[in-house]
């Protein structure tokens, strides 16, 4: 979804879901840029993904989320989705997300700059936040004071992570 000659969302329809697709995401996934987040396009974008569904005569739509994000609760109940829990996959994640992981990276980074006797402040150094993905560790890192450099090879990542 592009508004203004800018992308604000990315996103695709699976036709067929086999037995990792329905544990991991289901036909429907997006993601909405950072930037243009609670402005409706997320919305506005699974809407048109739905409506595009219905014209391909798809019988079931299922999309997915974290049970702890707030806005994409939101967005899939706009669209009419229900709230289920998936028995697959109860604490569903992003695909390859290092979300759960935030907290063992960071403390891990903490232990290694100790050792190393590294003195000087996360607004001194550079983290490099490579195959960033869903772009969360980077996010965690800047947080902190660190200058972010991000990688992947995949075009969503820059598109949510800018």
């Amino acid at each position: 979804l592009y508004v203004d000659d800018k992308p604000v969302a990315i996103g695709g329809l699976r036709f067929k879901l086999n037995n990792y697709w329905k544990k991991h995401s289901g036909n429907i996934w997006y993601k909405t840029r950072p930037s243009e987040q609670r402005k409706g396009y997320g919305s506005k974008f699974v809407e048109i993904l739905s409506n595009r569904a219905k014209e391909l005569r798809m019988t079931e739509l299922i999309a997915q989320c974290d049970k702890e994000n707030i806005g994409s609760n939101k967005v899939l109940k706009n669209n009419g989705f229900e709230i289920y829990t998936n028995p697959l996959c109860p604490n569903w994640n992003y695909i390859g997300s290092k979300l759960t992981l935030l907290n063992f990276i960071e403390s891990s980074i903490r232990k290694t700059l100790i050792t190393n006797n590294e003195l000087r402040k996360p607004s001194e150094m550079i983290f490099a936040d490579l195959f960033s993905g869903t772009g969360c560790v980077g996010s965690r890192f800047k947080s902190l004071g660190y200058s972010i450099i991000a990688n992947d090879i995949q075009y969503y990542s820059y598109v949510i992570t800018n």
